[in-house]
């Protein structure tokens, strides 16, 4: 599978994200390392590896739809650090040159265009990107790689409706146990991934890997594969 620096870098991007979240949110984390250091040196890393991801993808010539998720996470994460700063420039360099009022003279009160992309666009682009991502590798790729095995595992639209859903993922668990030649059981794979969600898949796929190594390396998820 093409990507194979790419990949690292996304997992970067993920934790990163997860320590800025866990400061914001978590006042003891929040009392312990929130300041301007903080600020400036997660911001950066952030947008850094953006950028590096982006290069990556483009570089590594990954294809179809993780390509088009891995831009937009990483564009989704540069353009957050870079939209904060021009929001800050603009709003301070209007100021500068009309007035400390201007922005309330005009009815808006601050910079109105970088402060959506900051806080709505960027965000929610990093989401679908991360979790896009994740799917495809953590289901996606597997269902593929099971299904050249042998497994007859049907598109995965069916795992997000309700009821079908549950029987979707009861024939990919299936799957798991054929191609692992019972190393591990439909029902313990199912477990994994009801209660541990996304943490499950990922256990998951570790094991699958190992079961279809020579498979798993040669599987590129298809735009048109679901």
């Amino acid at each position: 599978m093409k990507g194979k620096l790419s990949w690292p870098i996304f997992w970067a991007l993920v934790g990163v994200f997860i320590v800025i979240a866990c400061v914001f949110s978590i006042p003891a984390f929040r009392d312990l390392l929130m300041g301007f250091p903080f600020i400036i040196i997660s911001g950066s890393i952030f947008l850094l590896l953006g950028v590096a991801l982006i290069v990556l993808t483009v570089r590594e010539k990954v294809g179809g739809t993780l390509k088009k998720l891995f831009l937009l996470t990483g564009a989704s994460s540069a353009g957050f650090f870079v939209s904060i700063l021009l929001h800050n420039f603009i709003y301070g360099l209007f100021i500068h040159f009309l007035g400390a009022d201007f922005w309330d003279r005009i009815g808006l009160g601050d910079e109105p265009v970088f402060f959506i992309i900051a806080v709505f666009v960027c965000p929610l682009g990093f989401l679908v990107g991360v979790v896009g991502s994740i799917w495809l590798w953590s289901v996606l790729e597997p269902k593929d790689a099971m299904n050249a095995k042998g497994a007859e595992i049907p598109t995965a639209w069916f795992s997000i409706i309700p009821i079908a859903g549950y029987i979707w993922w009861w024939g990919f668990c299936k799957g798991v146990k054929m191609v692992t030649d019972g190393r591990m059981s439909a029902v313990g794979a199912f477990c994994l991934a009801f209660f541990l969600g996304i943490v499950g898949m990922v256990i998951i796929r570790v094991i699958i890997r190992g079961a279809l190594h020579n498979v798993t390396h040669d599987i590129t998820p298809s735009p048109v594969s679901s």
